[in-house]
């Protein structure tokens, strides 16, 4: 969920990394960048599965757990190139008007976060008129609005969350959008105090919790709540690079 929320800003900074001015090395024996042992892990994962999936590339199940990787590898290094690879994983079905709703959903992912939002839109728009309680696709659509500065919109997608995701994901989710619209202080100590009644929630919901709430501290002008947010969110786990 944090990485689907924290999407939008991370991409306004890949973009300028897209249109940077390339580095031209002297030698050919340069070392560029080394790499970490995480990374080694992470590239042998991405090459079975490639390797799986170009041997069987109408293989549903395999294209959606590859691109699910490529999108997260994406957005923990902030490296755009990750989308194109998961977009190519998606090839079979990148141009169908009606994909099933599993790829459909992935699809208006990458198109959202390359900000083709319209395109994104009219995919999630699809996948709940075949799939009405698909809480991601409402989740998504939340974002995307909230973005738009479609709050009234946004607010609505938020509601249908109630019934279909757990309270703290609703309540994150609606709060994060009054918070842009009239309600900064209101909304935020509603978020605070949910997630301080919800001490069981896995580390990456309260990660996306602690972010938001860090943003909505930052906004209010309280400096020092905003860091220490930042820094409980940090504890939790690896940070991604927006985080």
């Amino acid at each position: 969920m944090l990485k689907f929320l924290t999407g939008f800003l991370l991409s306004l900074v890949l973009v300028q990394a897209v249109y940077a001015a390339p580095y031209i090395p002297n030698s050919p024996n340069q070392v560029l960048e080394k790499l970490p042992a995480t990374a080694n892990a992470s590239i042998k994962r991405f090459k079975s599965l490639h390797l799986q999936l170009a041997s069987d590339p109408n293989n549903i199940e395999l294209a959606v757990k590859l691109t699910k990787l490529y999108i997260e590898q994406s957005r923990e290094e902030g490296d755009p190139r990750y989308l194109g690879y998961a977009q190519a994983a998606l090839a079979p079905w990148w141009k169908l008007a009606q994909p099933p709703v599993d790829i459909l959903v992935l699809r208006a992912t990458l198109l959202q976060s390359t900000h083709q939002f319209d395109k994104s839109l009219a995919d999630l728009n699809l996948v709940l008129r075949l799939d009405h309680a698909n809480g991601q696709a409402w989740l998504t659509c939340a974002t995307i609005l909230q973005v738009q500065g479609e709050y009234a919109k946004a607010l609505q997608s938020c509601e249908h969350l109630y019934s279909l995701a757990p309270a703290l994901i609703t309540l994150t989710c609606t709060t994060n959008v009054n918070n842009l619209s009239g309600h900064a202080k209101q909304s935020y100590q509603e978020l605070k105090t949910a997630l301080e009644q919800a001490p069981d929630t896995s580390p990456s919901i309260q990660i996306w919790v602690l972010t938001l709430l860090a943003e909505m501290a930052e906004r209010l002008g309280d400096v020092t709540m905003a860091e220490k947010h930042f820094q409980q969110a940090i504890k939790l786990g690896d940070p991604d690079t927006y985080l």
